[in-house]
């Protein structure tokens, strides 16, 4: 469902206000100026004719190239941004948006970054990304759009904060903040955005009455104020309202109005058209600048020569490579293979240390001599439950074996040589080399580490190349 009701809309006439001609830009190709191709493809987005806005949009930002124009490149890219947005393409929305307030900024104009930035926090929150859209929300907060809107805004960035993180009964009582804020400051643009917020936090609370209520209001307002752009959304949010409340007739009327409005309204086959110029045009671009470097090379035969000298190098880069490689694939496997005599001699001390008994220490010990607690302690690090188990510590061990921790060192420093630390990781390593070994179907690195009892990826690869002297996947490869 889509939840940012597209406030970018509404935003746009202040997104291009005060943007006059310039007469000083030479007219460029039968299209006209820059400023001209900008100015009729703003009022084709006040007809709300997205899909002919693009196409001019995209003619204007590829022609505006002289520094006089830097605004029109900016104020383009934003306006792209707007109309993939409005056809729920977010991904490229996000992509100029980014690209604009870039050039915004460097420009010093904060009114249009400001404008950009809030477009920004719907886009971000709406692809799920919470923390960009926090970043713009405090871009936001520390550049005011317009004192009157200051509350608007701030009330929405901490909206879409707290629907992107799952907290919708906050969400709830800001989007009704929202309205109270947008009637206090006759804000008339705005009038309608918080029902679409409302409804779609009714229904995440499971509250469909109420849900449908604000969706109808949100519909009857925009509307109200020919807000083209919500009025779509606001039959989508009927649809799927009414469908969900097993109310058959309704979510098919109003699939079939938000169905009809799309295909006349918003020409949706045609934005696809438009989209594949906007890229046939990046094309050009491409390979127009592809023939000027060409005219630049003044003799053929250095590229010749260069291609030569290339290949030559290439190829003693190659047999270096494979010299290389061979070499150490080598080095690698005698490596494995004094990897798994070390784990068999591992084995054999731990089988012969199980069969010593320990002295008992006088003095300290309550329950008299403890033979055989090195056993113990190397019986219970090994079980499974404990190895796959990230907290296993040495107090869980200690508990385990029904001592103390101080005994439980002990007996490991003496019997073995080793730390607590050193041992389990040891442990762990022996049994992911088994597994690498001999791997299921379709399991990863990933799933290995974390059921030898390693919580991230980077700590089992330093304990593994720390204990066996390579990569898991290259012991991987050599085991094969």
């Amino acid at each position: 469902m889509n939840r940012s009701l597209i406030l970018i809309i509404s935003l746009l006439p202040s997104f291009i206000l005060g943007l006059g001609q310039d007469n000083s830009i030479e007219k460029s190709l039968k299209l006209g100026s820059p400023q001209q191709i900008f100015d009729q493809a703003q009022r084709y987005m006040a007809e709300e004719d997205y899909v002919e806005a693009l196409r001019l949009y995209i003619v204007c930002q590829a022609l505006a190239t002289n520094p006089e124009e830097e605004y029109l490149r900016y104020c383009s890219r934003g306006s792209i941004g707007n109309i993939f947005y409005t056809f729920e393409d977010y991904a490229e929305a996000a992509y100029y948006y980014e690209q604009a307030i870039a050039l915004a900024i460097e420009a010093g104009d904060d009114k249009i970054a400001s404008n950009i930035a809030a477009n920004l926090m719907q886009v971000h929150n709406e692809i799920g990304n919470i923390q960009s859209s926090k970043r713009w929300a405090q871009y936001l907060l520390e550049h005011p759009i317009e004192d009157g809107e200051q509350e608007f805004f701030s009330t929405l960035a901490n909206l879409l904060v707290a629907d992107g993180e799952g907290h919708s009964q906050e969400a709830l009582q800001l989007a009704q903040r929202l309205k109270y804020v947008a009637d206090s400051l006759a804000l008339p643009q705005y009038a309608s955005t918080p029902y679409g917020y409302m409804a779609h936090e009714w229904s995440k609370l499971g509250q469909r009455d109420s849900a449908l209520e604000c969706a109808r209001i949100f519909l009857e307002e925009a509307e109200r104020v020919s807000n083209l752009s919500q009025q779509l959304m606001a039959h989508k949010l009927l649809a799927d309202l009414t469908k969900q409340m097993g109310d058959t007739a309704m979510a098919r009327r109003y699939g079939r109005e938000y169905q009809q409005f799309n295909e006349t309204t918003f020409h949706g086959p045609e934005y696809q058209l438009a989209k594949m110029a906007m890229l046939d045009l990046q094309d050009q671009a491409f390979q127009a600048l592809a023939q000027q470097m060409v005219a630049r090379i003044e003799r053929q035969n250095w590229i010749i020569i260069g291609v030569v000298a290339f290949c030559l190098l290439l190829l003693a880069g190659i047999i270096v490579f494979i010299i290389l490689n061979r070499r150490l694939r080598f080095q690698l496997g005698v490596l494995y293979r004094k990897n798994e005599e070390q784990f068999e001699q591992d084995k054999h001390l731990e089988a012969l240390a199980q069969q010593v008994e320990e002295p008992a220490i006088a003095g300290e010990r309550t329950q008299g001599s403890r033979p055989h607690l090195l056993s113990k302690i190397i019986e219970a690090i090994n079980d499974p439950q404990a190895l796959s188990n990230p907290d296993f510590d040495l107090d869980a061990l200690a508990r385990m074996v029904s001592t103390n921790t101080h005994y439980v060192s002990e007996a490991l420093n003496t019997g073995l040589g080793k730390n607590f630390k050193s041992y389990l990781n040891e442990c762990r390593i022996r049994v992911a080399c088994e597994r690498l070994k001999n791997p299921a179907e379709g399991e990863s690195l990933q799933s290995i580490s974390e059921e030898v009892g390693f919580n991230s990826m980077p700590t089992f690869f330093r304990a593994f190349k720390r204990t066996v002297g390579m990569t898991p996947a290259a012991y991987r490869s050599l085991s094969k």
